[in-house]
């Protein structure tokens, strides 16, 4: 809730939309391991930021190997 209220917020405290909402998301898997954790499963937290992970991976991948080559290009040759 408080990631979504500074989100709303970005003109007024000059800041980029993603950062609130990247430790907003960075605290919930630790409070998902830690829950986990407690209650003696930690495998299981584990296997699913595994399998995130790798989603988010999958689907990053293949739209950032394109841009690679023009950025060493546009580095070097300009």
């Amino acid at each position: 809730m408080l990631a979504y209220t500074l989100v709303m917020g970005e003109e007024k405290l000059h800041m980029r939309k993603s950062k609130p909402v990247l430790v907003a998301a960075g605290l919930i898997w630790i409070l998902i391991g830690w829950v986990y954790v407690q209650n003696g499963m930690p495998n299981v937290a584990e296997d699913a930021f595994r399998h995130n992970l790798l989603e988010f991976a999958d689907l990053l991948l293949p739209q950032l190997l394109p841009v690679i080559p023009s950025c060493i290009c546009h580095r070097y040759w300009v």
